[in-house]
């Protein structure tokens, strides 16, 4: 195994800095650029939506069938904009999910790093092998509480992605309810 200088280390350390600023700054724009897809497509939905229903609306001469067409749209947008918020949810728990993964795989690198200039410390000194084993020891721990601390983020993100999944199936539900109730009072 060959020894790198103080300078390639820190050259080394450097390079890995910005792999890891640029890795997370290409998910960011990937995000980003999701959620503007998203802003677009909803938009653009919308305001076909909206253009079809006064159509619609425009053409009709009966007044309870524009009311009835009129809930339907309101129907139409409401689920839209559940739709819409879920799948925000969704962009922003995989962006969370891609800097997670990035963050552990960098922690894990680091810590192979610095336990290999622990031991070409302790091959080149005397005497401190107790010194050495007790930041060994200390690396450990943190990696431990580390891995733990992601387990137990990992499990709250996947109880809140079941509850927005569950309140927005309730409030979809809700909704057609209403609207057959409201029919049908009709």
């Amino acid at each position: 195994m060959s020894t790198l200088t103080a300078t390639e280390q820190i050259i080394a350390a450097q390079k890995n800095a910005y792999d890891v600023l640029l890795s997370i700054a290409n998910s960011s724009l990937n995000s980003l650029e999701k959620i503007n897809t998203l802003n677009l497509s909803t938009a653009r939905s919308a305001l076909a939506r909206q253009f079809e229903g006064i159509s619609s609306r425009l053409a009709t001469q009966d007044s309870s069938k524009a009311f009835t067409q009129q809930n339907a749209l309101a129907q139409a947008q409401f689920a839209q904009a559940i739709a819409y918020g879920r799948a925000l949810y969704d962009i922003s728990a995989e962006a969370q999910e891609a800097f997670v993964d990035l963050l552990e795989s960098r922690q894990a690198e680091l810590s192979q790093e610095i336990s290999t200039l622990l031991d070409g410390y302790a091959k080149s000194s005397n005497n401190n092998d107790l010194a050495i084993a007790a930041v060994k020891s200390a690396i450990s721990a943190a990696n431990s509480a580390l891995q733990n601390a992601n387990k137990a983020a990992r499990q709250v993100a996947g109880i809140t992605g079941a509850g927005v999944s569950a309140t927005v199936e309730a409030i979809g539900a809700a909704n057609q309810n209403q609207g057959t109730s409201r029919k049908k009072a009709a």
